[in-house]
């Protein structure tokens, strides 16, 4: 019986393993029009559960959203591990406005209000608390052109010049 105990943990270990994804990256996009910026982020939603429990302590089901509270536990952490500053360096509010899910993913849609951007500065930690090999992929698409970027866990920050 305690062959046959050990046998049955070691197979739930090994399926739980193969069932977790083997890369820890978030994407997110962000397209600058004229007054104001879309940003979407695309984050696995076991990192999104986990990450919110461990800054929060707060257990979170991403398939179960339904409550207002929930939706607020994840702006807080959004808005704790993603700022943009505009020319200024002033702190700009990211305004959520929804979330789409699919089968290992969420994404969630913020958008901003801003006027002649000539630089941002961006500070990009999403999961570095959780993960040591943790990628954060920007894209800007600002007047025609599309640039990426590359955040980890010892670059945090970019400064991206918009001109």
């Amino acid at each position: 019986m305690r062959v046959l105990i050990i046998i049955v943990f070691f197979f739930v270990v090994q399926i739980e393993t193969l069932l977790a994804h083997p890369v820890h990256v978030s994407i997110c996009n962000i397209e600058i029009e004229q007054d104001s910026m879309s940003i979407s982020f695309k984050l696995f939603k076991d990192d999104l559960q986990l990450g919110i429990e461990h800054n929060f302590g707060k257990y979170l089901s991403i398939d179960e959203l339904v409550k207002t509270s929930d939706f607020r536990l994840i702006d807080d952490y959004i808005q704790a591990v993603f700022t943009i500053s505009s020319n200024k360096m002033t702190k700009m509010k990211l305004n959520y406005i929804n979330y789409e899910l699919n089968e290992e993913a969420i994404w969630l849609n913020y958008k901003c209000y801003v006027s002649q951007l000539k630089k941002i500065q961006i500070n990009n930690s999403i999961f570095l608390d959780l993960y040591y090999d943790q990628t954060n992929l920007l894209i800007i698409n600002y007047h025609g052109k599309q640039n990426g970027y590359r955040f980890t866990y010892r670059n945090t920050d970019q400064q991206i010049d918009l001109r």
